[in-house]
């Protein structure tokens, strides 16, 4: 330590004064800016051995799809855009990499849709699979951020699981329920422009299913209520080719 004399203004007499250094603060290691503080080393390694389990279970065909949509849902994860693990193999869109894999587009994003549904279902592999791929698919449309859907998710599934409800029925309830949703958000443009011809406008036509099924929301007292009378309704109800047929 470094010491000095200083006279003191108040009786003149010298003393020392020890001047302490400024401690020199210790450089912090730098930030990967790459992978967010991931290793650079396990990112690329973790997307390495996901993308051999993928190729593995491309192999085994229909036996492993449930394997399927976790691997690509998976593959197209990460904690932001940039750290998704298709990128850590040297791709640069998640299309391309389901290219080089010869998977069709639209069924790569097809497993990752219902990769994030399974992540959020507690069944195991047995139920899932009783659920089934085709009607997973179909549920897999009412996975929102907010999970608003989440009753709704879990009535379905267990009415697949029990036998209760059919893939078309539950075709039609997720239609329904994305429909209704989309009304009451706004879906629905009004005309304001008040133009005299607007009434002459054709509108769609409204399919019975979705009347019959509206009809059992208006007069259904709780969530368990409507999906009892949901569950009866879809155990008897007929499309118009049915009834054709029939006739």
């Amino acid at each position: 330590m470094a010491r000095t004399k200083a006279k003191t203004a108040a009786v003149g007499q010298t003393m020392e004064v020890v001047v302490i250094p400024a401690v020199a603060e210790i450089p912090k290691p730098p930030k990967d800016k790459k992978t967010d503080g991931v290793s650079d080393e396990a990112w690329k390694l973790n997307a390495m051995v996901l993308n051999d389990k993928i190729k593995a279970d491309l192999a085994s065909g229909e036996s492993a799809q449930l394997s399927l949509c976790r691997g690509f849902g998976s593959m197209n994860d990460g904690v932001k855009p940039s750290l998704r693990l298709y990128k850590a193999l040297g791709f640069k869109t998640f299309d391309w990499y389901c290219e080089s894999l010869n998977v069709a587009l639209s069924t790569g994003h097809m497993y990752v849709t219902i990769g994030k549904l399974l992540a959020l279902l507690p069944y195991n592999d047995n139920d899932l699979l009783t659920i089934g791929i085709s009607s997973l698919r179909e549920i897999a449309r009412l996975v929102k951020k907010d999970n608003k859907y989440a009753e709704r998710i879990a009535f379905l599934c267990n009415g697949r699981i029990d036998g209760s409800l059919t893939l078309a029925a539950v075709a039609q309830a997720v239609t329904f329920t994305l429909g209704a949703s989309a009304g009451k958000s706004g879906g629905t443009q009004v005309d304001m422009t008040g133009d005299d011809n607007a009434d002459e406008t054709p509108t769609a036509p409204v399919e019975p299913w979705r009347a019959d099924i509206q009809s059992l929301l208006d007069s259904a007292t709780s969530f368990a209520d409507f999906g009892k009378a949901f569950r009866a309704f879809a155990k008897t109800y007929k499309t118009p080719a049915d009834e054709a047929m029939a006739a």
